[in-house]
């Protein structure tokens, strides 16, 4: 069973793009397809739904998670001004069962309904002249027909009298009572430009007030503008609205192009970016696109918003989460509101990624489990130091350390052990923090520029990094991998970056931060691209860059590959280590019981060669993924020493003790 509202509170909604824009697309004509003298899209879901279907898909291969019927404009009131009054109850069920045939049993489908072009708040003589109950009477109509088709939800939309919008929910619920059955409720208003009110000049907090006290299950603003006009109004709904918030602008403030016609500027990624923001920064959890917007524009959307958990799904242990810009000043509330927001829909820890002693403290302060702090230095001193290392020691938060002082940063090996035996007697020695919770950063240096002065920086750091963890007992090692690898193309910076780290962490890191989905263990990348990324880390060949890029160049993107399932022909035992290896937990049980099946309990070859000896009860579900993990020091070194949001303390003797047992067995 499809529930909307259980949907946005697990994962950001997306909904689909503007009707009108991606019907432009499409070669209609008004005497074959409308039927009309002019454009009137509702009629096309009777003289042409096969097209309004087409335009429901475009949006769900997009990545569109919910689809808006094409009902915007199909209310008793507005079909009248085309003369099609008398089929609004079999337009607006029409609209509802295309938009459920294309979105199937998996996605959802709201109800749209638009303005009706009356402001029954005014006193303008005519658009004013209409009465309260006779727009619930249009509404109520218009409602049936959605719910008869069996939509998931209803989106009153673009509205710009609050009255109306009223009338909108009250012609809504009336609907619900007579087919008994009820979706939720979806209201959306439209903001001037720049004044930020609606037309009648209700603002952003009268909204809420209203919308709120009539019961709204989900309240935000869609079209009018692009999404920076509405980032106040936005952010006020997000930092005090009590139910789902969405914001589903338009591509841009429309202007006229030198031919008459409409030009909506605002382009995919830079509209998909602020959306992102937005739900980051704010908490936003429903978005999407209105007028002039594309499928082009919802898949940049949908790729923009599952970030977060894709990282989660590729493998990532934990999330490190940044919200600094240079032009804003609320960097702690915002940090505060992203930190909440992960916590309830993330399994991983959190790190929290800022300098600034205050938003530290905010953020700690609102991650119920145990975190990460990225980052302190010594670069101006100790003074933001021993603000910061107190209140993660209270918090009981790991602590990242960067290899920096007041001379910069420390590029070779010898500098680096200088700066953290610096850092480790002001946390450890003066304020008594745990050693196994100071973790260094030996910082990763650009391979790509090309300039002599960072040629041997890899070597450097991978020497710090064996140095600091030889040096100073109990540290841990981290690293912001990706920098190394800055400048090139995706499939270059993935083997260099997988390269570097395999090396790194040969020399001891502990912790890593990267894009799980961009790393590839070491054994599995060709050996001549291993060669030519060695080359490069330890600065072998005068052109071992240019022999690097150059083989990228030649080889062109990388192709899909043909081989669906990567474990497909492989031994039981071999797609089990394939799923541990990757922390792939989709069928790992039952590669489980088939190597049982395969191996047999008592026989001394397989993996029980590798993982214990004949007679150990090793595949007792239970312990089989603490045991697995060893095959690989890498996954076993993370999933050893990272922080964990709950539980007992990482470094509790009795857990140490159960370790040593499990380990002897082993």
């Amino acid at each position: 069973m499809r529930d909307f509202l259980a949907a946005t509170r697990e994962r950001v909604v997306v909904f689909d793009g503007g009707m009108g824009a991606t019907l432009e697309q499409f070669d209609l004509s008004l005497e074959d397809d409308y039927k009309l003298p002019g454009r009137c899209h509702e009629a096309l879901v009777l003289n042409r739904p096969d097209v309004i279907e087409g335009v429901h898909t475009s949006m769900l291969d997009a990545g569109a998670q919910v689809l808006e019927t094409d009902t915007f404009q199909a209310s008793r009131l507005k079909l009248s001004e085309w003369g099609l009054e008398d089929h609004t109850l079999e337009i607006n069920q029409r609209a509802a069962e295309i938009a459920r045939k294309a979105a199937g049993e998996a996605r959802f489908v709201a109800g749209s309904i638009g303005p009706t072009g009356f402001l029954p708040a005014s006193d303008d003589p005519s658009l004013g002249q209409i009465r309260f109950r006779e727009l619930v009477e249009v509404f109520r109509e218009q409602a049936t027909g959605l719910v008869k088709g069996g939509v998931d939800l209803i989106i009153i939309e673009t509205a710009q009298d609050i009255l109306e919008v009223k009338a909108a929910i009250f012609g809504t619920r009336e609907a619900f009572k007579e087919l008994d059955r009820s979706v939720p409720i979806q209201t959306s208003v439209s903001l001037l430009p720049q004044g930020g009110k609606m037309l009648l000049g209700t603002d952003i907090s009268s909204v809420l007030t209203t919308l709120d006290a009539l019961g709204a299950d989900v309240i935000g603003l869609n079209c009018s503008t692009g999404p920076e006009d509405m980032r106040d109004a936005i952010r006020f709904l997000g930092e005090t609205c009590s139910v789902p918030v969405h914001c589903i602008p338009n591509a841009g403030i429309p202007h006229q192009g030198p031919n008459g016609e409409t030009i909506f500027p605002e382009q995919p990624e830079p509209m998909a970016d602020a959306l992102g923001e937005f739900v980051e920064r704010y908490g936003i959890g429903i978005v999407g696109g209105c007028c002039g917007t594309t499928p082009d524009h919802i898949k940049a959307l949908a790729e923009r918003t599952v970030v977060a958990e894709d990282q989660v799904n590729g493998g990532a242990h934990v999330l490190d989460v940044c919200v600094a810009l240079t032009e804003r000043q609320d960097e702690d509330e915002q940090m505060r509101q992203v930190v909440k927001r992960i916590s309830l829909t993330q399994p991983a820890p959190i790190q929290v990624d800022s300098t600034e002693p205050d938003v530290i403290e905010t953020a700690l302060e609102q991650i119920p489990g145990r975190a990460i702090v990225n980052s302190i230095n010594l670069e101006a001193g100790r003074d933001k130091l021993d603000r910061v290392v107190p209140v993660a020691k209270a918090h009981g938060a790991a602590l990242i350390a960067l290899t920096i002082d007041e001379q910069g940063m420390a590029k070779t090996a010898e500098r680096k052990v200088e700066v953290a035996r610096r850092i480790t007697q002001l946390c450890c020695e003066e304020h008594g923090l745990d050693p196994e919770v100071l973790i260094f950063d030996c910082l990763t240096f650009t391979l790509t520029t090309g300039d002599d002065e960072w040629k041997p920086s890899a070597i450097e750091t991978i020497e710090g990094i064996r140095r600091v963890k030889a040096e100073i007992p109990g540290v841990k090692t981290s690293l912001g991998v990706s920098n190394v690898s800055f400048g090139v193309g995706l499939p270059a910076r993935s083997v260099l970056n997988s390269v570097f780290l395999h090396h790194c962490v040969e020399a001891g890191l502990d912790l890593a931060m990267v894009n799980p989905n961009h790393i590839t263990p070491y054994p599995e990348i060709p050996e001549n691209e291993r060669e030519l990324a060695d080359d490069l880390v330890f600065n072998r060949r005068d052109d071992a860059l240019e022999r690097f890029i150059a083989h990228f160049e030649a080889k062109g993107p990388e192709e899909a590959s043909d081989q669906e399932d990567p474990t497909e022909g492989m031994e039981p035992e071999e797609a089990l280590h394939f799923h541990i290896l990757r922390r792939k937990k989709e069928g790992v049980e039952d590669w489980i019981d088939r190597s049982v099946e395969k191996i047999g309990a008592g026989q001394d070859r397989g993996l029980h060669k590798r993982n214990g000896r004949p007679g150990d009860r090793f595949w007792r579900r239970p312990r089989h993924r603490k045991v697995a993990r060893q095959h690989d020091p890498h996954q076993q070194r993370l999933q050893r020493r990272r922080p964990r949001q709950a539980g007992p303390d990482l470094h509790d003797p009795r857990r140490c003790r159960r370790a040593r047992r499990h380990r002897d067995r082993a």
